[in-house]
């Protein structure tokens, strides 16, 4: 008994070191007529499914290190930080989707709150998908 008291307390330890908050976000965009590629341009790991939809899908996994305030993250869904820019170029029929580049730190208590940023990425068969242009961590 005295061996689990021992084992629970240092996994609650353990845990409490690792503060962080997440949510996941979902945005789907309806692709015009005459795209045929998709490029983008998004800080963090990026994987591309193809899908049968007419659609893209993206999802995308926002976290917070160095707290536990899902009111803050919530705060800064809400407040536009996480949109997409969108921009076509119709002479190539490319669909460019990026972050919108708001690098502005978040700070909670004096402590920068890095956030990482995973993406699954649903892309109609139909169109091609071009290599991320940035696949590095939003710091």
């Amino acid at each position: 008994m005295k061996f689990l008291l021992t084992v629970l307390l240092a996994v609650g330890m353990i845990c409490s070191g690792y503060s962080q908050v997440g949510k996941a976000l979902h945005k789907t965009i309806t692709v015009e007529e005459g795209i045929t590629q998709l490029q983008l341009d998004l800080a963090g790991s990026v994987e591309v499914k193809a899908t049968k939809s007419s659609r893209i899908l993206i999802e995308v996994k926002v976290r917070l290190e160095e707290t536990t305030n899902d009111r803050l993250l919530e705060y800064l869904v809400n407040s536009g930080r996480y949109d997409f820019i969108q921009r076509i170029d119709k002479t190539t029929g490319t669909l460019t989707v990026a972050n919108k580049k708001n690098n502005n730190v978040v700070m909670v208590k004096g402590k920068e709150c890095k956030e990482t940023f995973e993406y699954i990425i649903h892309v109609p068969e139909n169109i091609q998908y071009v290599e991320s242009t940035t696949t590095a961590s939003n710091d």
